[in-house]
């Protein structure tokens, strides 16, 4: 909108005056009303009329059915009356008696007259005779399929029935009622009867209508009994396939009603009536097709005059505010002009103090290389420092220069958002990394799919507020993600757009209601302190929220002072396809635990990484197989595909094993076609592993270390859960983490020294595997500056640059001793045998009959119980079984001490 009000002037850029403008907005806010009120009084008109409709034809089924039923009812008392007269039944009994038969034709011929169609028939069961008003008679053949009423009539109808014929010499429908003449025992001698001509009795209903009704008879079956079109009941037309309603089934409708009852609808051909006629058990549907002659109303007339009033106050209104303006045009033009010579002047200048700047900060890092002194080193280390300190700061002034003047100017290019946050990632670790933090990473990835637009702003965007988020938290953790909010079912064959939501997380110093109101002006911080204490110009924060909104987005803001800040937006991106993701990704929101049913293989020589895998597939229900090489992995497959035994359900694979890595072993149990999903298991989650991974048919990766929730979003994208258990409820397992800590100093003690001897033996291959090893051990445990260290040392040796690694291993061998240092003193506590023993038996039989019913349902989260059964006496057993989750044998083991506490009350 803001560029709509732009024009071209002799080569430069100016805004339309003011009252221009408004009158611009004047009439678009008058086109945007009259299309609104507009579709609000068609709409509402709509609905009125089809009500009235819906009325009218109502009352108009219910007439023309008493019409109908009346008319035929009169006709059947005729005809019952004619089927008892003495004097017939006896010619019926004596058809050879033509005395008899004159007298007997002569009453029928009378009985003609009181019939409103004129038309009697009748025929005895002796000679078959059949005779119609003054046609000749001629013999009736019972069994030919056309006579079908004949044996209906004489053998299945008490009283009378009915059956409709068309006739296509006359063009008529006519509807026959046909009565049984009985003898004086009862039994039937012959037939009589009259008709009625139903398309006389609809075209006199349509024509009292000028035809904007149209009414329809049909049969149990949904044969079209009567019409004004008389074709559609020569054809015996289906009335489901004339109408050819959407979603609407009208036999079923019609059948379900009860006798006199109506049915409303709404369909595409305008407002229908449904109704019956239970004297001949047919139903009928009376349509009222939508017309522009229903808006020839009063309500029509009175909503232009309306609309005619409302343009008169417009134009009366804008003349107003135009003389009202007039006198303050050229203060705000000046104004406009003194702000955008600002804003030039500002961009000018910062243009030219960054180029000296780029100067300084180059030649300083040549002399570095160059310097021999070291306090020169350190001189020159502190230009260079400084130099890009005051970069920055003009880099954020050029940024809110040129959004102030108008000139930030997208691209719209294809790019991979995992790539975006893979450089953000790279970027901000040192910081991290130097302050303690834990930084989490999480992007959902849009497989098949590429988004469209500006990846270099973004990054902008997403450092100014990572930057942020690490400046302002001196402990915790910042969590940086990214999901898709709108991904269609049938996503492949819906190219055009998605939903990309964004979340920078911290647990920082947080900002009050207050603060948060004033973050976003440029050149303003929360207080008057954060500057001091902090750095900073103000403008970081400014920039990230224009930027955001430049490219369709709001950037949001929820803090909570010392309880951390959360940065969040949404953005609307075009996207195009690529052909190398094979695997659907769909959106998972993970707000229980779910619980599954299944059997998993788990492929890893890292018993920490098996000790948590395991531990966290078992809390969730699933049954897990462990081993510790690539080649035990396919052996293990093959083998229960040669027993014919289930499939496993899931197999996580560890990338870097002895014998046979991650790779090799996917690529082989592949081979084996036995279906089961396949996750890359590893700490190098980096973009182009991840898409090495998929090449050799692993559609996911699991990153370590890895959340519950992370974990879950793997399952569930695979396995069907059989129901869940809400977060609040899952208890967290300080035994598990003890675990790991007193496995990790009994695994990594020597590590270091193996690494060195693995790379004098010249076997870079174990080396690199023992120092990625360490890396997910340290991740596993929270010791993030161990694991960076490592994986400083896995990349030398992946690179080949093990000859200049002694400081980096230096650095290892520190962190490494600090570590075991700390988890030592943790877990400086009485050993399992000298925990104080209770006495108390009853305490202990409570404990007991709870834990029951867990080891019998094989529940892992009895391991959270081990702490209460070291306190009793002989659990030693009981509680190294629960904690190998042996349930078995522990299950044998607590019936043994349950019984052992009987036999001592005893």
């Amino acid at each position: 909108m803001f560029n709509f009000f732009k024009k071209k002037h002799v080569g430069k850029e100016y805004e339309l005056p003011v009252m221009s403008r408004f009158i611009i907005f004047s009439v678009l806010f008058f086109i945007v009303i009259l299309i609104t009120g507009s579709s609000a009084f068609i709409l509402s008109m709509q609905q009125i009329i089809r009500n009235n409709k819906g009325l009218e034809l109502t009352q108009l089924l219910e007439i023309e059915r008493v019409k109908l039923e009346t008319s035929v009812n009169n006709e059947v008392v005729i005809v019952i009356k004619m089927a008892d007269s003495p004097l017939i039944k006896s010619y019926f009994t004596n058809p050879g008696d033509l005395e008899l038969a004159r007298m007997a034709k002569e009453e029928l011929i009378s009985f003609r007259n009181a019939f409103a169609s004129g038309i009697v028939f009748w025929i005895n069961d002796i000679d078959k005779i059949f005779f119609y008003n003054d046609v000749e008679p001629y013999y009736l053949d019972p069994e030919n399929p056309d006579n079908y009423w004949y044996n209906m009539t004489l053998y299945e109808t008490e009283i009378y029935n009915f059956n409709i014929n068309y006739n296509p010499d006359l063009g008529v429908t006519n509807l026959w009622i046909n009565a049984p003449v009985l003898n004086s025992e009862g039994i039937p001698i012959g037939i009589l009867g009259t008709g009625i001509d139903i398309t006389t009795y609809l075209e006199m209903v349509n024509q009292n209508l000028d035809g904007r009704v149209e009414i329809y008879l049909f049969n149990a079956t949904g044969e079209i009994t009567g019409a004004s079109d008389t074709l559609l009941v020569a054809e015996k037309k289906n009335i489901e396939d004339e109408l050819n309603l959407d979603n609407t089934n009208i036999v079923s409708l019609a059948q379900s009603l009860a006798p006199h009852e109506t049915q409303i609808l709404d369909t595409q051909i305008g407002r229908i009536v449904v109704g019956t006629v239970p004297l001949l058990e047919w139903h009928s549907v009376a349509i009222m097709p939508d017309s522009i002659d229903d808006y020839n109303t009063s309500m029509t007339i009175l909503f232009i005059v309306v609309l005619m009033v409302v343009v008169i106050i417009f134009i009366i209104f804008n003349i107003f505010i135009s003389r009202l303006l007039k006198p303050l045009r050229k203060s705000i033009v000046e104004a406009a002009e003194a702000n955008r010579a600002k804003s030039a002047f500002l961009a000018n200048m910062s243009h030219e103090i960054r180029t000296p700047m780029n100067s300084i900060m180059g030649f300083a890092e040549l002399a570095r290389d160059l310097a021999i002194v070291p306090q020169v080193k350190d001189y020159l280390d502190k230009i260079s420092n400084s130099t890009k300190w005051l970069l920055d700061i003009i880099n954020d002034i050029l940024d809110i220069s040129k959004i102030e003047a108008g000139k930030i100017e997208l691209e719209y290019v294809p790019f991979d958002l995992q790539d975006v946050f893979s450089r953000c990632q790279s970027v901000i670790l040192p910081n991290v990394i130097e302050k303690g933090l834990e930084l989490k990473i999480y992007t959902e990835p849009l497989q098949g799919k590429k988004l469209l637009g500006d990846p270099l702003r973004l990054y902008q965007v997403f450092m100014n507020l990572l930057s942020n988020a690490v400046k302002f938290t001196s402990s915790g953790t910042v969590n940086f993600s990214s999901s898709i909010r709108n991904l269609p079912d049938n996503f492949s064959k819906q190219p055009d757009y998605t939903t990309v939501y964004f979340e920078i997380k911290d647990t920082g110093i947080g900002l009050t209601d207050e603060q948060v109101k004033k973050i976003f002006a440029p050149f303003t911080q929360a207080d008057s302190s954060t500057t001091r204490d902090y750095g900073g110009t103000g403008l970081g924060l400014t920039i990230a929220k224009n930027m955001v909104e430049l490219m369709g987005g709001k950037l949001a803001v929820e803090s909570l002072p010392d309880a951390g800040s959360t940065f969040s937006f949404e953005i609307n991106f075009n996207t195009i396809d690529v052909y190398d993701d094979k695997v659907t990704q769909t959106k998972i929101d993970v707000l229980e635990s779910p619980w599954f049913e299944g059997l998993v293989l788990i492929c890893d020589d890292n018993s920490m990484n098996l000790e948590v895998i395991c531990a966290h597939l078992a809390r969730v229900g699933l049954q897990t197989i462990a081993v510790e090489n690539g080649k035990l992995g396919v052996e293990m497959v093959k083998k229960r595909k040669e027993k014919n035994e289930k499939p496993f359900d899931m197999i996580f694979m560890d990338m870097f094993m002895p014998v046979m890595d991650g790779i090799e072993a996917a690529s082989k149990i592949i081979e084996l076609n036995t279906g089961s999903p396949i996750i890359a298991m590893t700490a190098n989650i980096m973009t182009f592993e991840i898409e090495k991974y998929k090449k050799h048919g692993m559609p996911d990766c699991l990153g370590k270390p890895f959340t519950s929730q992370e974990l879950w979003r793997i399952l569930l994208k695979y396995l069907v859960p059989l129901g869940a258990t809400p977060i609040d409820k899952i208890v967290n397992n300080d035994e598990l983490q003890k675990k790991l800590m007193t496995n990790f100093i009994k695994n990594n003690q020597a590590v270091h020294n193996e690494i060195i001897k693995a790379v004098a033996a010249g076997d870079l291959k174990l080396a690199h595997r023992l120092a990625h090893t360490l890396k997910g051990n340290a991740g596993m445990i929270g010791k993030i500056a161990l694991k960076n260290a490592a994986s400083e040392i896995e990349t030398m040796l992946r690179d080949g640059l093990a000859s200049i690694w002694e400081n980096k291993m230096k650095t290892l061998n520190n962190e490494l001793k600090s570590v075991i240092e700390d988890l030592k003193l943790q877990l400086d506590e009485p050993a399992p045998g000298q925990v104080p023993k209770t006495t108390d038996r009853e305490a202990a039989l409570a404990l007991f009959k709870k834990l029951g019913p867990m080891i019998e349902n094989i529940n892992p989260e009895c391991v959270d119980l081990l702490k209460d059964i070291r306190t009793i006496a002989d659990t030693e057993d009981l509680a190294a079984q629960i904690e190998n989750y042996d349930f078995e044998n522990a299950s044998k083991t607590l019936a043994a001490l349950i019984k052992k506490i009987g036999e001592d009350n005893e």
